[in-house]
């Protein structure tokens, strides 16, 4: 029997061999680095100083590279206070979109606008998934006081103003969040504290654990099973329901674009919408009604612009029929970049 066991024991130590090479070499698993939270601001980015892989799917698609800077963010660039730079600063705000982990890194719409301004404008991405209005408000208001930029571009998505309102559920994102009290009260709700178990990491060296979680999407090891709620729209999902938000969104959102707007550095809010309709051959399509809202907000604020990317895409995709995302997942491609870059770069410049 004990002869039997040891035979089991290597038997299996030699299958979780070749796994973990086949899942290195042949078929690499995603990388995804640690998320890590500022313990005085609470603001969640990643472990500094990492650099990976970040493939998708079963077939471990994709394969883009990823690096996270000193300062925790997914760009090639290391961000430096304005005392360090000579340069004119934008700072690249948002969720997943921005984040660019389904492209690679030198196709960041913050490489393209740089090598756009011939090397004369730094832009900065500060893109964290699962990111909400309230919590670009938070990371807007701690990268002027750490790098003081001259213009803030703020990519928007669906849902970011309904969602900066607090929920039981919104803890799990480890965002900010605001709540609304009696007597039109409003009180800013920090996020809980980020812990990380030390045997996580540990676990996730090993490349077949990685591929199980990730590329075949099992919940082991999930925060809570917390997902991006703007990272798993299928193409044939992507529509647009009327809807009329409630007076509380209504003036969450008015209380947030107001804060916005004393900021002291002009600021650009860039909205994307639904694709699906427009692959599908629709030309009249509506945008996401949180978009919809902070549009109609922004035109009675001095210091707030705002662009819808809708038009943009539908222009591109009338004249290259090109998706803007891979088939299995909604997230900007390198393409997708290209196209917005192209779209905001005048109107950011115009701003500095």
């Amino acid at each position: 029997m004990k002869n039997f066991l040891i035979r089991v024991a290597v038997f299996l130590f030699a299958v979780f061999i070749v796994l973990e090479v086949f899942f290195r070499v042949g078929l690499p698993a995603r990388q995804y680095p640690m998320s890590n939270m500022d313990s005085e601001t609470l603001i969640r980015s990643y472990q500094s100083s990492t650099q990976g892989l970040f493939s998708y799917g079963a077939l471990c698609k994709g394969r883009f590279a990823w690096r996270i800077n000193p300062q925790g963010w997914n760009s090639l660039y290391d961000y430096n206070e304005r005392l360090n730079r000579t340069n004119p600063m934008v700072a690249l705000i948002g969720d997943s979109y921005l984040e660019g982990y389904w492209s690679d890194l030198n196709d960041h719409i913050d490489i393209l606008m740089h090598e756009k301004s011939e090397k004369q404008v730094d832009f900065y991405s500060f893109g964290t998934w699962g990111a909400m209005l309230s919590q670009y408000l938070v990371i807007s208001q701690d990268v002027i006081s750490r790098y003081q930029p001259d213009v803030i571009v703020v990519f928007l998505n669906e849902d970011d103003a309904k969602g900066s309102l607090y929920t039981p559920e919104s803890h799990f994102l480890f965002c900010h969040t605001i709540e609304s009290l009696e007597n039109q009260e409003l009180s800013s709700v920090p996020p809980q504290l980020l812990t990380t178990s030390r045997l996580v990491p540990i676990l996730l060296r090993s490349a077949t654990l990685r591929y199980l979680k990730t590329n075949r999407n099992l919940a082991f090891l999930a925060r809570g099973a917390v997902v991006d709620p703007n990272a798993n729209l299928s193409s044939g999902a992507d529509v647009i329901e009327e809807e009329t938000l409630d007076s509380t969104t209504v003036f969450v959102t008015e209380y947030l674009l107001d804060q916005f707007n004393s900021l002291g550095v002009p600021v650009i809010f860039v909205a994307d919408g639904p694709r699906a309709p427009l692959y599908e051959g629709e030309t009249e399509i509506t945008g996401y009604p949180d978009c919809i809202l902070i549009q109609q907000l922004c035109d009675s604020r001095e210091n707030l612009q705002f662009i819808d990317l809708m038009p943009f895409f539908q222009k591109d995709w009338d004249e290259s029929h090109t998706m803007f995302s891979s088939e299995e997942n909604p997230h900007w491609d390198g393409y997708g970049n290209l196209v917005v870059a192209e779209a905001i770069y005048l109107d950011v410049i115009n701003a500095l």
